[in-house]
């Protein structure tokens, strides 16, 4: 039996499953991490194969729900026309570049921290100042620049020159 519920903010139809109808392993591919960004290509698989073999009337929505998944419609038709069939053929592929020397906690701890009360107090960020305690916090190798372009890209920071304050100001300033 499924029971539906309107979810105004984004205007779409969610139904919901009673998790007792799902078999084992459909169960537990539902109840294994629900919050997960990425899916599994086991998950991702057994959405495919129920996908191809649904009943007359079972939308894409009430798949999803049954396996406990929020997707959009395009990504569905991604994974299908990556699919052949195999567990392997929806696993991920190796991207091109280098990867990230430091993860998003590291960043958003070690890194955003200063840079924002820096910006916060109306003060300049000197990116080979923070090269040292980040290296010692982190046991990783960081060159200024790579701050540097964290802070722009990742952090979202903007070289833009600000309104000259007193040193009072800066003292009480989001303090």
């Amino acid at each position: 039996m499924l029971t539906c519920a309107k979810v105004l903010w984004w205007s779409a139809l969610f139904c919901v499953a009673q998790i007792s109808l799902l078999s084992d392993s459909l169960r537990r591919l539902a109840l294994s991490q629900p919050h997960m960004k990425q899916l599994t290509p086991e998950q991702k698989h057994s959405i495919l194969t129920h996908y191809s073999a649904r009943r007359m009337g079972e939308t894409l929505e009430q798949i999803l729900a049954l396996h406990g998944v929020t997707a959009s419609r395009r990504a569905v038709e991604l994974w299908r026309k990556q699919w052949d069939g195999t567990i392997t053929s929806l696993q991920r592929k190796p991207v091109s570049g280098r990867p990230h020397i430091l993860s998003r906690t590291e960043v958003q701890r070690h890194i955003a921290v200063p840079i924002r009360r820096k910006n916060r107090s109306a003060q300049q960020v000197s990116y080979s100042h923070l090269v040292e305690p980040i290296q010692r916090k982190t046991g990783k190798r960081v060159s200024a620049r790579t701050l540097q372009r964290i802070g722009k890209e990742e952090l979202r920071g903007r070289k833009t020159r600000g309104k000259k304050r007193t040193a009072d100001e800066c003292q009480h300033t989001y303090a």
